[in-house]
């Protein structure tokens, strides 16, 4: 997954990349250039609250899906 916004190659990842950056390992599809660049790059906090911010982002969709089955399946 490419970063939203383009980056010069010394700048530190942002707090949105960082989230994305998140997002996208959570799910597995982050690429090893934007990994080793979270590594070397970024603060630990940024990539900490993301995590934290894309793991309950992970569980409303899991609990809104189960809410949806289960409202479709009371029916």
């Amino acid at each position: 997954m490419n970063t939203p916004t383009p980056q010069k190659p010394d700048q530190k990842p942002g707090f949105i990349s960082g989230i994305l950056s998140a997002l996208a390992a959570l799910i597995g599809i982050q690429s090893s250039r934007n990994r080793e660049r979270d590594f070397k790059r970024a603060k630990p906090e940024v990539l900490i609250f993301g995590g934290m911010i894309a793991v309950m982002l992970f569980i409303l969709c899991v609990l809104l899906a189960v809410r949806v089955a289960m409202q479709h399946a009371a029916q």
